[in-house]
């Protein structure tokens, strides 16, 4: 395995309304993601509506036809609830501190941002290698891997990228998790500080790097490393906690 160097610095001046703002731009994706995953369910809940009104007005509901439309009915309000429930955790945190498995973050991440992935044609290749347990908010590490896979998806548009592609693999590294995230755009230009706040000078300048800022401050909060090397495809993301 290819030695990994990392470099640590602090960087926690005005933290708290980078946080701020880092937040209100996750949750306006997570927003945008969540309510293409209702779209269906929430169709689905119409057409069995209608179904129960065509069936009972042409006198063809049965008991047990009508049980099975309620279960189904049922079912797609619970896959709601639970969107909700998962969102509101993000944004409240009950248990801000505990030990979680990686795979149980990277399910969510990916519940989250399927519907924009599948809507961008973005192939997404998850690899467990080892499933470990680590220490920390599961709601901010997922946190920074949904920022890393936007900044993949936002490169992908930019540039245009055919048949784009993200690798997510998690192993034991000196017993410590490794999370790399790859994509096929690319990579980073090497003088980009892509870790720093505000490295744009546009006037949206305020989305331009804070996400990437704070995820190395989230990461570093759990006493963990975060680097981004190019490789022959695009950029490599290793988190290491």
């Amino acid at each position: 395995m290819q030695e990994l160097k990392f470099n640590i610095k602090n960087e926690r001046e005005s933290l708290c309304e980078h946080c701020y703002q880092s937040k209100i731009i996750s949750i306006r994706k997570m927003l945008s993601s969540i309510a293409h995953k209702w779209r269906q369910p929430l169709n689905e809940i119409n057409s069995i509506v209608s179904n129960i009104d065509l069936d009972y007005n042409y006198d063809l509901m049965s008991e047990k036809s009508l049980d099975l439309q309620l279960k189904n009915i049922e079912d797609s309000t619970k896959y709601l609830s639970n969107t909700l429930d998962d969102f509101y955790e993000f944004i409240h945190p009950l248990h801000p501190k505990f030990k979680f498995h990686i795979k149980d973050v990277i399910e969510q991440v990916l519940d989250f941002t399927s519907g924009t992935l599948t809507q961008n044609n973005i192939e997404c290749e998850v690899k467990i290698v080892e499933d470990m347990l680590i220490q920390g908010s599961p709601n901010e590490y997922m946190q920074v891997i949904i920022e890393i896979l936007n900044n993949s998806i936002e490169v992908f548009d930019r540039k245009r990228v055919e048949n784009p592609k993200i690798e997510i693999i998690a192993q034991n590294h000196q017993n410590r998790l490794l999370l790399q995230i790859k994509d096929n755009g690319g990579g980073v230009p090497e003088d980009l500080k892509i870790f720093d706040a505000y490295i744009g000078k546009k006037k949206d300048s305020t989305s331009k790097g804070l996400g990437l800022y704070i995820a190395k401050i989230i990461i570093e909060n759990m006493d963990g490393e975060i680097i981004v090397k190019n490789d022959e495809a695009g950029a490599v993301f290793s988190i290491l906690v």
